[in-house]
């Protein structure tokens, strides 16, 4: 096997992973597992989580794929929305949530409603024997969204554009939660795209001539910030941060989120780390996702959900799900 590596010889390397193709990845069973496995980690606690669930499902002895009798058995009983309802929305400890509809309608009260194909979903739908998986989609689905909008208002989202916009256009408040985190994304990225363009460019005037020490002076290493420095700054391309137009196709090469995530973290994530090309190939792709899967290992708890082809194919079938990642 061989090694998913940025051409710009990054540091870190991974061994290339075996990915299921997009003609033989299922999308209905990748939809149930990211779903139930955040909903879990949200109701327990990643560190809490008992060890029957923290995986959804278990394998037959004809090699047949079924959903865990535990699992199952807190869906119906509501044990697992209650925990991650009264947590997602703030609930007074002494008012916790009890019962499938008060989950239903505590979402309702904060203008979220839990509907499957355009129809409201009731405590009976997901009471059902077996399971009405639709119905139980949607209601995580809706928790999802409950979370996302905690996490990622659109009043957080402002203060962020006041504090590292770059331009002088007018703010435009998000209308939407997906508008939300694509505006929070493109405002950081391109606050961060100027700043590493104007510290090249007083590297390049602060450069020493030709035939003079190699060894930065004192000035020059108070100037530039460590994690941006380079012998050579004039030589070095703008890197390429592309913009994120659609939430989920754009992340697919893992280049927007893991430059965000430098930002926030530059000690434990080096921009030279992360692949930014242009033209992005598999291998490039891969390469993003697992530094992105390693860092969330490392220092989120462990909060990323998705396999690696989750993420790769994520614009078909996560509408819901990759908002409350990036929250």
């Amino acid at each position: 096997m061989g090694e998913v590596q940025d051409v710009r010889d990054a540091k870190k390397t991974f061994v290339a992973p075996a990915t299921t193709s997009f003609e033989h990845y299922d999308f209905s069973r990748a939809k149930i597992s990211c779903s139930l496995t955040w909903l879990v980690a949200k109701a327990y606690g990643t560190d809490c989580i008992p060890a029957d669930l923290k995986e959804p499902f278990y394998t037959d002895q004809y090699d047949q794929e079924h959903l865990k009798p535990p699992v199952a058995s807190l869906l119906l009983s509501a044990d697992l929305y209650c925990r991650a309802g009264s947590l997602i929305l703030k609930r007074d400890a002494a008012k916790p949530l009890l019962g499938h509809d008060a989950v239903i309608q505590a979402l309702a009260q904060r203008g979220l409603y839990v509907t499957d194909q355009d129809r409201m979903v009731t405590e009976r739908d997901l009471r059902k024997r077996p399971l009405q998986m639709s119905a139980h989609l949607a209601m995580i689905d809706t928790l999802m969204m409950a979370y996302t909008v905690e996490t990622a208002s659109a009043e957080k989202v402002m203060a962020c554009i006041r504090q590292y916009s770059c331009g002088s256009t007018e703010e435009e408040t998000p209308y939407d939660t997906e508008d939300v985190v694509t505006t929070w994304i493109n405002t950081v990225n391109e606050y961060l795209k100027e700043i590493v363009t104007q510290e090249q460019r007083r590297e390049a005037q602060g450069a020493e001539p030709a035939g003079s020490p190699r060894s930065p002076t004192k000035w020059y290493m108070k100037l530039v910030p460590a994690r941006y420095r380079k012998e050579q700054a004039s030589a070095q391309p703008v890197p390429w941060i592309p913009p994120v137009d659609n939430l989920l196709k754009d992340s697919t090469d893992g280049s927007a989120l893991a430059v965000l995530l430098h930002f926030y973290c530059p000690q434990l994530l080096q921009l030279s780390d992360v692949c930014l090309k242009e033209n992005m190939t598999l291998a490039d792709r891969l390469y993003n996702l697992q530094l992105i899967q390693e860092f969330c290992k490392d220092n989120l708890n462990d909060c990323c959900h998705f396999t690696l082809e989750d993420m790769l194919y994520a614009f078909v079938h996560h509408q819901e799900q990759f908002p409350s990642f990036h929250g």
